[in-house]
This record gives structure tokens, C-alpha cells and sequence, in this order.
């Protein structure tokens, strides 16, 4: 959306009582004129750092951020904020004013307040937001209603305190999405103030259920996995104030068996919900001290064990809570499945260290790697970096590099020129990018998501103009179908199988190809973009990328997005939609996963289980009977028991 031009200043005054902050930016950046100051007060004392002026306008994607930085030691005690309407020139107030604090490299959500509309009324007005915060940095984000917003000074109350380690590390909006309140825990003499729960972390997260661990007792937990798989069990603890806990894993022999543990933090969704998403590793010492949330106990893949099971010993307040967990691991032939994460260097939050990066798409199972636009070699002979970029990814064997032109039917280098031309241009292209690269490992990705018949037609007419320069040349496209009616279905399955050598629809439109399809000698993907909002969606959503892609015969699988954040960060959705939908966090600590992302790497489990099973002759259908029939059937993989025994008997 384009911003309207400046038409004032915007006085933006820091008051704190102990020393002055400073504002490291604003966003957007405005071109700054006089004019109009008669709408700020002025109002301006000794206490006061008078900084940079302006008058902004705000659009949804575009709020008005304030990042500012307290200095070392200081405990934030209170933000107001000073604005100026005036209704007779649509001149309207805030809507929601949020506040995030630095965390790990990242920003999270720390407190907010939304207005009513009664609240915005001709002349200034303070808003203020009660809050407490420790940390160094903060981002103030303004949301108005699209009208103009002129802000005139924000407060920022703060006072020295004694760092120490006893600060807390969480803030008081964590106490909201605490599934159980402590008033389910009545004191009682001679009882523990702490509770023990078990979950699974990708099905009963959002629902909230769990199972009790008795303290002295024994919890036994099946737990079915895929070739080796890491075993990941929810814990929940609720307690009245921090405990000092003993963590330990042993195999059936005694033996201490290799395990981590990570908090399950949270941030805010685009709908305003507060999700638990962010898996945190913490740091594993003799007795670990942890306060009420949930944590994620994840034990290494059973390869290594000689046994089938082993026990989690966790104590706390001199009591023994064990629970012992049987896990039977499926083991499949091998199966490759291709994998793809919509993510560009360009996006640079979690690219900041690309080889990092790299790694850590690679460790979920990605092999399938997107080239910008601005990474490509041009039409007009133009050189570009794509040499270097290949050679980012190490250039490893069985690397596919996805060059994505972003043609658009008017908007590409081969309009308006006749047939003999656009050859021309098209080989003499090809031929540079040979010089240049293994051609082999590339694929050229034309025009994203065509979805009408205008762009279905551009997509399919450039690529036959590839193929007739270049007959190996691999074209890749992710086509949606839904617009066209039965007979333009039919037409175009049949045309895109004969010019594309990798086609990825969305998995909901993936069953006209698997039903329309003539061939079979061409790579038929599927991938997903979660319900929107993403973070405050069912994980099970994204394990079902990997069930479903297994159950229409795909060749790989994708799901929106490694990284579409536009620069910005990914783990505030101020900006916008997209940021809602990264699976990946990044922080001082590296690459965080996302439950999300946790549930996705386990429908890839489930790809290569379900592929194995059809390839041994079982039924699809009643396969997906069984994957799909019940959200419970998935705790602890629960379902692939099932699976498994009901082929054995369907398989002759």
C-alpha cells in the first residue's frame, strides 16, 4: 500500500526518571516537512528528550513501530502514549498499542492494550499500558484505523535495579495461557505445591489435555515411532512458585541415555491469541530450576539402545515422579521424499549466518533450495551472482536450485516480441547459464501459483517456449486448478504433464492431478499453507502435509514458509500476514524450531511409512481411513500402530 506524504511533524518526547533512552528508528521512514505543528501540544520539560518529528499514516501492514533501547540494569515500569485526533479532517486515533521486548535476538510479545472506539475523541489523548519488563530493548508498535495518526510525545517510565539472576525470564503474559490456574492446586498439609503432566507436544497442545503423574508412581506411556525417530514428550508443570528439578533418562539397563529439554514459549498470533510455539533449548545441569509452563523432554532415536524402552526419572521437592516410555519404531526401505521450504537469503533475520541456515534446513530433510529473482542471470545478458549463491548451499549431490524468474503475463522480458526473438533471448540465457553452473541441478520456476486461465495459459505457453529451445531444460510449477471448470481441468492436467518436469499443486487441488493424470513420468509434489492465522492453528495441520502427500502417490512434499518475513522479524506479526506463517525462529541461541515445524518433521516420518506400505501393496483408502480418522488416534503415534497392523492384514 502507498503512503500518503508527510503533511507534519511528529514530535516524539522520551521521559524516564533515571536517565534518558534512546529511539533507534521509526518505522516506516517518512520524508519530513514542516507544517501542521499547531496539532502537537508542545508540551516540553527539563525531564523531557525532545527527538524526531513527523506525522505518519498507518495501514494494517504498515504500523507505526518505535524501537528504542532503555540501557543496561533498567526495569520498565509503565509506556504512555500522547496522540492527537481530529475527527472533522479524518484524523483518528489508536487502535491497539503493543509492546515487545528483545529476546534472544528476537523480539516477543510483552503487553498490549486495544481501545474501544469510544476512546478515540476530538483532541489528545493518553494511552497507557500497564507493564514490567527487564530487558534492554523494546519495540513500541502503534496500529490506528487507517485514517492519519498524529502522535505527539510517548513516556517511558523506568528505574534502576540490581541485575541479577533472579530476574525473571518470563513475562507476566506467560500467566494467560497457562492451561491450569494454580487454584487447582489447594494447599494441603502434607502435600507437594507441584503438579506433573504429560502430552503429546504436536496433538494436545492447543486442546489442553494431559495425563497426571503421580508422584512415587509409574506413568507407562507407547509411544510409535519411524525409523529411529526422536522420541519428544510434553512435560506440564504447574507450581506455586520455582522448583529445583533432577532430570534423568535411563535405558532398561541403568544406563543414562542422551536427552535435551526445551521450554515451549510464547508469542502472540496474528488473531491476537497467545500460542505456545517456540521450542527453546535450555541448558541441562544437575538440578535445573523451572517454573509453571510446558516443556518438551526429547530423547534421542532407540538405534542406539539395546533396549525398547527406558524411564524418565524427574524429582522435585524430595518426590520421584517416573515415567516409563515403550517405543516401537517402524522401520521402512528407504524412501526419499523431496522437501521444500519456501525461504530466500534475502530474508535476512534467518539468514544472518547462511551456512547455519543451510544446516538447519538440511537437518529437517530440504533439498530443495529457491534462487531470488534477484540472484538470476537477466534476459539482456546481464551477469548476476548465482554462482556464488549456488555455492552458499555447497552445491551438495541431489541439490536442486530453483530459479525464480516471477514472470507475470504482463510483466516479463519477451512481451511484445515475435516468436524468433523470444527464442533468441530465451536460448542465448540458457546457453550463459551453462557457462556458468551445472545446468543439471537447476530448475526454472516461471510464474508462482497461477490460479485463473489468463495465467495458467502465460505459465504453460513460456514453458512449452523452453522446452522447444531446450528439451531438458526442468521446469518446475505449483499450479491451482480451482478456478477452471471440469473440461478446462482436464485440458490443462494433460498440457502441464507434457512441458513440466515437477509439478506441485496445493495439496487440497492435488487430487485433480492424481485423478486427471495420463502420465507418471514426471514428479508430482503437493505442499500446504496452513489455515491462517498459522501459529494459533493445530500443529497436527502441518504434520498432515506429510499423511496427505503420502497418500496421493507424491514424489516431496513443501509448506509455507521457512522464511517470507520481508526483512523483518519473525517473531512479531505486526508487519503483516506472512510472518505468521515461518516455522523458524531465530535467536542468539541459533535457529529455533517451532512446535509447528516439529509436527511437520513428523509427517515426514509418516510419508515414508505410509509410501512403504503401499509399496508393499495396502490399500490407499483404508489407509487414509485409519491417518485420518481421528485427531486422538495421533498422541504418540498412536495411529501408525494401527496403520501398520491393519496393512499386515491387508497386504497378501
Amino acid at each position: 500500500m502507498k503512503l500518503m506524504r508527510l503533511l507534519s511533524l511528529l514530535s516524539i518526547v522520551i521521559s524516564i526518571n533515571t536517565n534518558a533512552i534512546d529511539i533507534l528508528s521509526i518505522e516506516p521512514v517518512y520524508n519530513r516537512q514542516d507544517g501542521y505543528s499547531q496539532l502537537l501540544d508542545g508540551a516540553v520539560s527539563s525531564t523531557l528528550q525532545v527527538n524526531s518529528l513527523g506525522t505518519i499514516r498507518y495501514s494494517y501492514v504498515n504500523p507505526v513501530v518505535v524501537s528504542i533501547d532503555v540501557g543496561e540494569d533498567m526495569k520498565l515500569t509503565g509506556l504512555s502514549v500522547h496522540v492527537q485526533i481530529k475527527k472533522k479532517s479524518s484524523v483518528y486515533g489508536l487502535q491497539k498499542l503493543s509492546l515487545y521486548e528483545e529476546h534472544h535476538g528476537g523480539y516477543r510479545f510483552l503487553a498490549d492494550k486495544v481501545l474501544s472506539p469510544g476512546m478515540s475523541v476530538d483532541g489528545g489523548a493518553w494511552v497507557d499500558i500497564e507493564v514490567v519488563g527487564y530487558a534492554k530493548k523494546y519495540k513500541i508498535v502503534m496500529h490506528v484505523d487507517g485514517k492519519l495518526l498524529f502522535l505527539d510525545e510517548i513516556k517511558v517510565s523506568a528505574e534502576r535495579y540490581n541485575g541479577n539472576s533472579d530476574q525473571p525470564n518470563h513475562a507476566d503474559y506467560v500467566d494467560d495461557v497457562v492451561s491450569d490456574s494454580y487454584s487447582r492446586f489447594e494447599k494441603k498439609e502434607n502435600t507437594t505445591n507441584a503438579r506433573l503432566r504429560v502430552f503429546d507436544p504436536v496433538v494436545d497442545l492447543v486442546s489442553g489435555e494431559s495425563i497426571e503423574v503421580e508422584a512415587n508412581k509409574t506413568l507407562k506411556i507407547l509411544h510409535y515411532g519411524v525409523d529411529n525417530s526422536d522420541v519428544n514428550i510434553g512435560l506440564e508443570l504447574n507450581t506455586l512458585d520455582e522448583q529445583r528439578y533432577s532430570v534423568f533418562v535411563n535405558d532398561c539397563s541403568g544406563n543414562n541415555i542422551g536427552h535435551s529439554l526445551s521450554e515451549l514459549q510464547v508469542v502472540q498470533a496474528n488473531d491476537g491469541q497467545y500460542v505456545y510455539d517456540v521450542v527453546m533449548p535450555l541448558k541441562m545441569d544437575q538440578r535445573i530450576g523451572l517454573k509453571s509452563g510446558k516443556y518438551m523432554l526429547t530423547v534421542k532415536g532407540l538405534d542406539r539402545l539395546l533396549c525398547d524402552e527406558y524411564l524418565v526419572s524427574v524429582s522435585m521437592e524430595e518426590k520421584n515422579y517416573q515415567v516409563v516410555i515403550k517405543s516401537q519404531q517402524y522401520i521402512t526401505e528407504t524412501i526419499p521424499a523431496e522437501v521444500m521450504l519456501w525461504g530466500y537469503p534475502q530474508d535476512g533475520v534467518l539468514w544472518s549466518k547462511p551456512q547455519e541456515a543451510i544446516d538447519y534446513l538440511r537437518g529437517i530433510g530440504v533439498n530443495n533450495f529457491l534462487i531470488h529473482p534477484s540472484d538470476i542471470p537477466k534476459f539482456d545478458g546481464r551477469s548476476s551472482n548465482i554462482k556464488s549463491t549456488i555455492e552458499k548451499y555447497n552445491n551438495v549431490e541431489g541439490d536442486r536450485y530453483y530459479l525464480f524468474l516471477a514472470w507475470l503475463p504482463n510483466r516479463n522480458p519477451l512481451i511484445r516480441k515475435d516468436k524468433h526473438e523470444q527464442i533468441r533471448i530465451v536460448k542465448d540465457w540458457i546457453d550463459d547459464l551453462k557457462e556458468i553452473t551445472n545446468i543439471s541441478n537447476v530448475v526454472v520456476y516461471i510464474h508462482d501459483e497461477p490460479n485463473n486461465l489468463e495465467r495458467i495459459k502465460f505459465n504453460y505457453d513460456v514453458a512449452r517456449l523452453f522446452k522447444q529451445v531446450d528439451p531438458d531444460i526442468q521446469l518446475y510449477t505449483n499450479p491451482d486448478f480451482s478456478r477452471l471448470n471440469s473440461y478446462q481441468q482436464i485440458k490443462y492436467v494433460e498440457l502441464y504433464e507434457d512441458v513440466f518436469d515437477i509439478i506441485q499443486p496445493l495439496d487440497k487441488y492435488a487430487s485433480v492431478f492424481s485423478t486427471l493424470s495420463k502420465r507418471n513420468d514426471y514428479d508430482l509434489w503437493t505442499y500446504g499453507v496452513p489455515r491462517y492465522p498459522a501459529k494459533s492453528s493445530s500443529p497436527i495441520e502441518y504434520q498432515q502435509l506429510g499423511i496427505k502427500a503420502g497418500l496421493f502417490g507424491a514424489k516431496g512434499v513443501g509448506v509455507w514458509s521457512y522464511s517470507a518475513i520481508g526483512g523483518k522479524s519473525e517473531w512479531l506479526d505486526y508487519d503483516g500476514y506472512k510472518a505468521d506463517w515461518n516455522l523458524s525462529y531465530g535467536s542468539d541461541s541459533g535457529i529455533l524450531d517451532s512446535v509447528r515445524m516439529k509436527a511437520f518433521k513428523r509427517g515426514l516420518q509418516d510419508y515414508k511409512l505410509i509410501r512403504h506400505h503401499i509399496n508393499k501393496g495396502c490399500k490407499v483408502g483404508d489407509i487414509a481411513k485409519v491417518t485420518l480418522l481421528s485427531n486422538k488416534l495421533y498422541r504418540f503415534g498412536l495411529y501408525r500402530k494401527a496403520l501398520v497392523e491393519f496393512c499386515r492384514g491387508d497386504i497378501s
